[in-house]
């Protein structure tokens, strides 16, 4: 069985699949840990686990941090192959047959900040940071995970972090190095700067 691990935001949860069948717990909670364990624990006390994917960011550092040591634990304790996907990543196989290679990708942060990123000829163009929307140039195509916002220059893709992780499992996508994608307010202001001089060439 291969199972995905998503406990990075309020919105969490876990997908499988054993080749036959698929399966998918979401819960929505202030504390989603504490909630998704118990039958997180049940599906792996009754099923051989084989590639456990988990989701590193961005979003909370305490979810990041707790989902990459879940998968870490289940790794020591059950001998199985653990991988990583940050949620750029896992945006990128979502929009692969989009027939572009310049991406703008913004995933929900808190209140009307975004986590944002631009790829271009399969390398970052920008690192992903965190910004306001009004830090957004309208006349740019945007692909956001989640809702649009209100604006018309974003693309809403409606991902679930967990389902989409199980997908690109599937695929043969992951890192065995579960690299934690954490966004600190210090690396925003250095890329944000670095953003408005590249929109003020265009």
């Amino acid at each position: 069985m291969i199972l995905a691990l998503d406990v990075t935001s309020n919105v969490c949860g876990f997908a499988w699949s054993d080749g036959l069948q698929e399966g998918y717990v979401n819960l929505h909670s202030k504390k989603p840990s504490a909630h998704l364990f118990p039958p997180l624990d049940s599906i792996v006390k009754s099923n051989s686990i084989t590639t456990l994917g988990v989701v590193t960011g961005p979003g909370s550092f305490t979810g990041i941090r707790s989902g990459i040591a879940t998968a870490m634990g289940l790794k020591a304790s059950l001998d199985i192959q653990v991988l990583g996907l940050n949620k750029f990543e896992i945006m990128l196989f979502e929009l692969r047959n989009e027939g572009q290679t310049d991406f703008h990708l913004l995933v929900p942060a808190r209140g009307k900040k975004v986590f944002y990123a631009h790829r271009e000829l399969n390398q970052w163009v920008i690192d992903p940071m965190e910004c306001q929307l009004d830090d957004l140039d309208p006349g740019l195509e945007y692909f956001s995970a989640g809702q649009d916002f209100g604006c018309p220059f974003i693309r809403p893709l409606g991902i679930d972090f967990s389902k989409a992780c199980l997908k690109a499992l599937l695929a043969g996508l992951g890192n065995a190095s579960l690299q934690p994608l954490y966004i600190r307010p210090a690396d925003t202001r250095q890329n944000l700067t670095y953003i408005q001089k590249l929109l003020a060439q265009e």
